[in-house]
């Protein structure tokens, strides 16, 4: 681990981290040696994982909370299938709302006793889990928040995410909008931690002028006034940054306000949704956007059990919240016990500088992890290698919208560098 996410918990949380580890916090560490013996090279069938899931089954993003919970699933099955590691996964709905995931994970922490939480999808709802899981030495990965202010967040090491941060969207936004020759970009986005991140990067990474950022209520029901004033000085594009149900409204606007088909959209990783287009009732074919691309040797093996097990396609960030599973119980194989702290201090070594492990090799993985050997799991969502603040890279995926509404590959952008 780096330097940072080694230092040792303070005060209440050095003492929780104790009752955690007399207790077991998600694993088998108070029954005796069981664990201790995987550690030490031996199955890792006695390890009994607790995880839960924080996920938008229902709110602002609930088009990309049943996918992602299936990506969950669909790890806890095959990790279940090896025999090696028994996992008892709890899923719980975020509702796209602080308060709604606050209580989900008071019920994960301290009734169900999971050693990590997977979620939540919004940067908002996440900061409003992330203290409450450091301060009881539980990890949380999230595998969509994207807010640049997670990466100096003071977590005590306790938070990672499997999904890049806004610092790289933004500045890739920024060149695709310089590519296409815009002087002006105006931007309305979402007034939370990822709206305002996205924001803020592109804003500084554009070399052309942002005349208008206009922040909207991700509450509100209406947004004619702040779709208006984003098209003030009649900009080349307007960047979009929302959700698919506050998007919706905004677009829906846009076409009453004459602006569809007339001013260029940029839209990012919240919108990038086959359904869109049709629940805002708006033609948007030749509209381009970014997110994360699912790239990696797992991409392929995971698209194809998914669509088998759910007859569906996965969706943005279905890979990553598969990944993050997948790295849990590797982490906990590695250290011999389920408990948060374990996991915490093995998660970015199993995620990089040792043999590779592909979500096909998750069984050998696992029994790797568990006689101490080196391993590097390269993802379904791209290589997942955790920098000592629990951030990842990846390449990003232009993309647009086709003439039926659905989401094609423009093309792969690299990773941009950024201080």
């Amino acid at each position: 681990m780096g330097k940072f996410r080694k230092l040792c918990l303070a005060g209440c949380l050095a003492g929780s981290l104790m009752l955690a580890a007399a207790c077991g916090n998600g694993g088998e560490a108070g029954d005796g040696e069981e664990n201790g013996e995987a550690a030490n090279g031996e199955d890792p069938g006695s390890l009994s994982l607790n995880i839960g899931t924080i996920l938008p089954l229902t709110g602002d993003l609930s088009q990309f909370g049943p996918p992602m919970e299936n990506g969950a699933r669909l790890a806890v099955q095959q990790i279940q299938d090896c025999d090696t590691m028994e996992v008892n996964a709890t899923y719980e709905d975020s509702g796209t709302n602080e308060q709604t995931a606050a209580s989900a994970a008071d019920k994960l922490i301290n009734t169900d006793d999971v050693g990590v939480i997977v979620g939540a999808a919004s940067s908002r709802v996440s900061f409003a889990v992330v203290d409450t899981a450091a301060q009881n030495g539980v990890v949380q990965i999230s595998p969509a928040s994207t807010s640049p202010d997670f990466t100096d967040y003071e977590d005590n090491g306790f938070f990672f995410r499997t999904v890049p941060s806004d610092a790289l969207q933004g500045v890739v936004l920024a060149q695709i909008a310089q590519d296409a020759g815009y002087e002006t970009v105006n931007v309305i986005h979402l007034n939370d931690d990822y709206g305002q991140g996205i924001a803020d990067t592109f804003s500084e990474s554009f070399e052309g002028e942002v005349a208008q950022s206009i922040a909207y209520d991700p509450t509100g029901t209406s947004f004619d006034s702040e779709v208006q004033q984003a098209s003030q000085g009649e900009p080349d594009a307007i960047l979009v940054v929302a959700f698919p149900e506050t998007g919706s409204i905004i677009m829906q606007a846009a076409q009453e306000q004459g602006l569809v088909g007339e001013t260029p959209f940029l839209f990012t990783d919240g919108l990038a949704d086959p359904e869109f287009p049709q629940d805002a009732g708006v033609d948007l074919a030749g509209e381009q956007g970014t997110r994360p691309a699912s790239e990696g040797p797992g991409a392929e093996d995971f698209s194809s059990a998914f669509e088998e097990e759910f007859d569906s396609a996965p969706s943005t960030f279905s890979a990553n919240t598969y990944d993050a599973v997948m790295l849990a119980a590797l982490a906990a194989a590695a250290g011999g016990d389920t408990d948060g702290q374990t996991i915490q201090e093995n998660l970015e070594a199993v995620s990089q500088g040792g043999s590779e492990v592909l979500p096909t090799d998750i069984c050998s993985g696992l029994e790797q992890a568990a006689n101490g050997e080196d391993i590097n799991y390269e993802g379904a969502a791209g290589s997942q290698d955790f920098d000592e603040n629990g951030d990842v890279s990846s390449q990003y995926e232009v993309w647009e919208f086709d003439d039926e509404g659905q989401l094609s590959r423009v093309e792969l952008v690299e990773p941009p560098e950024t201080s």
